[in-house]
């Protein structure tokens, strides 16, 4: 999609909407074109793009980029497909689910190229029941919220504990991330989760939820693991909590277990090059720049991690293939989509 904004350049506007007879009828100049990029409010993230989007802003006038609210990132192909933004975030879950046709993506008529790393959200599950130590030891008839409805993780994470833990009879309850301590003092959690960022960092509400309630990080068995490995729409990682966060938990694996959603952003294969081309290169040619927006963009300094964890069988925008082959970041493996 390209948007564009038109000013008059000539001419003036008289009262009552005439053109005033001194000036040439106004011919009108292009100015920049407009990229939208979409994603989930109130997050720090959010306020990450909003800073990147200034930044870029900063340092070209060939295009304007904005950010707006999108209600999740579920909600993002659609409305890439539907021209309401330019850039969305998608995770793995949901670009295989895409890819398959399933629903409620099977009737949106669209391509999807990817062009960045977003970031790895690197999921556990969580409760309060101190003596339950891996998936398969939880309840039925648990309260279970994985995360708000209709986040691609949450559904990620029901897909595991039902295909792989052999979780059937529980409460799908729905409880805030940030509700979750509150929930569980209160009775009305069993089994909450959160993620590790890029790695072994605490989001802060997780910091305060384990000052508030005896936290124990459930085991995924090493046969559950294997299977997960082979399983297409699951990325799974593991990661080592250092001594100081291990602390804060009163029980933690040595190793955590950790279904992953990749994220990345994508656009259309209908989205116009040079606009895209215009933004990657403003926005890696000042990444260094980035730490001083957001803490988030301290890993964007890494040329590396802006090709961090491409996503599988999805190729990317020749905007983004040919930044990356300038760059010497271009992987063979890689695939170039056409446009």
């Amino acid at each position: 999609m390209e948007r564009r904004t038109y000013v008059q350049t000539a001419g003036s506007i008289a009262a009552g909407g005439a053109i005033g007879l001194s000036g040439c009828i106004g011919a009108l100049d292009s100015g920049p074109d407009s990229l939208v990029f979409g994603f989930t409010p109130n997050t720090s993230f959010y306020s990450f793009l909003q800073g990147f989007a200034a930044m870029v802003n900063e340092n070209t006038d060939q295009v304007e980029v904005s950010v707006q609210p999108v209600e999740a990132n579920n909600a993002a192909p659609r409305m890439l497909a539907e021209d309401d933004i330019d850039i969305g975030t998608v995770s793995n879950w949901t670009i295989q689910r895409i890819i398959n046709g399933e629903e409620p993506f099977g009737d949106i008529d669209a391509e999807y190229y990817q062009l960045f790393n977003v970031f790895d959200l690197m999921w556990t599950y969580m409760t309060n029941h101190g003596e339950w130590e891996t998936i398969e030891d939880i309840e039925s008839g648990s309260q279970v919220s994985p995360g708000p409805r209709g986040s691609s993780s949450a559904t990620m994470l029901l897909y595991v504990l039902e295909e792989y833990g052999g979780l059937s009879d529980y409460v799908r309850a729905n409880v805030g991330f940030t509700e979750q301590a509150t929930a569980f003092s209160e009775d009305r959690l069993d089994i909450g989760s959160f993620s590790f960022t890029n790695g072994p960092f605490l989001p802060a509400w997780m910091q305060e939820a384990t000052s508030a309630v005896d936290v124990t990080v459930l085991d995924i068995p090493d046969s559950i693991v294997s299977q997960l490995e082979s399983d297409e729409r699951v990325r799974m990682f593991s990661i080592e909590p250092p001594s100081d966060m291990r602390e804060s938990f009163a029980n933690i694996p040595e190793s955590v277990p950790t279904p992953t959603g990749v994220f990345n952003f994508i656009a259309t294969s209908e989205e116009s090059y040079e606009p895209l081309r215009e933004f990657l290169t403003v926005g890696f040619e000042n990444r260094s720049g980035l730490a001083d927006v957001h803490q988030m963009g301290n890993f964007y300094s890494s040329e590396g991690y802006w090709v961090k964890n491409p996503f599988n069988n999805v190729p990317f925008h020749p905007a983004a293939a040919d930044l990356y082959e300038e760059k010497g970041l271009w992987k063979d493996e890689y695939e170039r989509g056409d446009q």
